[in-house]
């Protein structure tokens, strides 16, 4: 069994429960669209149900919208640029991989794991050293029974950045986790995307269109470059 070891679709959109703590606070609603293998938009929503804030991230660039403030945001769709809005250095094409319950790592990289069993945790663990296509190491922590990743750790210390998936249920397209979270240890920021056990919304071909977003009339455009805050 590769470390994809969970089937997921290629595109699909839920509403979920979102709350964030460290930097930023947030604590809501948000709609999700997703396309394989990287093209991402998130709407995080009022009490009442409008979008307060739209990111959409596709074709190796990234958008971002304050509807309060009419401030656009561009830049390219990579973990620094996320980093500035989401407060977690995660490129749109891992975070697609874990919201859809798959592991950071890719196929190919399961030959360079070692694997064995974690008495402490009680669960299997795959050791992944960088390389491969890792740009840092991993540990994964997988259920012994459904292979299903419970953990993932990534980064070496004083940089790690850790993924914990909830328990998974089964949806008409596979698998997925009730609830997903992410937390930076080095940045103190943690941010839970909590579908629930019957959400997950429903799949679909979705239009280009959906992962590209346009500069609103009279909004304030600040670019989104190397070293410099939100």
């Amino acid at each position: 069994m590769g470390l994809e070891s969970l089937p997921g679709r290629d595109s699909a959109s839920c509403s979920e429960d979102i709350w964030a703590e460290g930097g930023d606070e947030f604590s809501g609603k948000a709609v999700l669209l997703w396309k394989m293998p990287d093209a991402l938009r998130m709407e995080f929503l009022s009490p009442f149900g409008s979008p307060l804030f739209v990111v959409v991230a596709g074709e190796n660039r990234l958008r971002a919208y304050s509807v309060a403030d009419r401030r656009f945001f561009v830049g390219r769709a990579d973990s620094e640029t996320m980093a500035k809005w989401l407060g977690l250095p995660i490129t749109p094409a891992l975070m697609v991989r874990i919201l859809r319950g798959g592991l950071p790592a890719l196929n190919d990289e399961a030959a360079a794991a070692r694997m064995g069993w974690d008495q402490e945790a009680g669960l299997v663990r795959l050791d992944l050293p960088p390389g491969a296509g890792l740009d840092r190491r991993q540990e994964v922590y997988l259920d012994p029974r459904r292979w299903e990743p419970r953990r993932v750790r990534i980064g070496e210390e004083g940089a790690d950045l850790w993924v914990r998936y909830g328990p998974f249920v089964r949806t008409g397209e596979g698998r997925r986790p009730i609830w997903v979270e992410l937390e930076d240890i080095r940045r103190g920021r943690r941010l839970r995307f909590d579908m629930g056990p019957k959400g997950g919304g429903t799949a679909g071909k979705f239009s280009d269109d959906l992962f590209r977003l346009e500069v609103p009339a009279g909004a304030t455009v600040v670019p989104l470059m190397s070293g410099a805050d939100r």
